[in-house]
């Protein structure tokens, strides 16, 4: 998924994703986007551009995982 199709879709969509063997999710909630893994604590981002570059999965930043996620 390109960035820009992140953007417009966050704000309409729950998305849950698999990366290299685990379940992710973002979900917008009223003080921003709730981010995590499945089944762990979650982290809430205040903005989009915070969750794509300080949303880590296995260190690296979502904004770099993003190309790789297979929706």
């Amino acid at each position: 998924m390109p960035v820009k199709q992140f953007m417009d879709t966050i704000d309409v969509a729950d998305l849950e994703f698999e990366y290299k063997g685990k379940w992710y999710y973002i979900c917008p909630v009223d003080n921003g986007y709730s981010c995590g893994e499945a089944g762990k604590d979650d982290t809430i981002f205040k903005t989009k551009e915070d969750i794509l570059d300080r949303f880590l999965i296995d260190g690296i930043s979502f904004r770099e995982v993003l190309p790789d996620i297979n929706w």
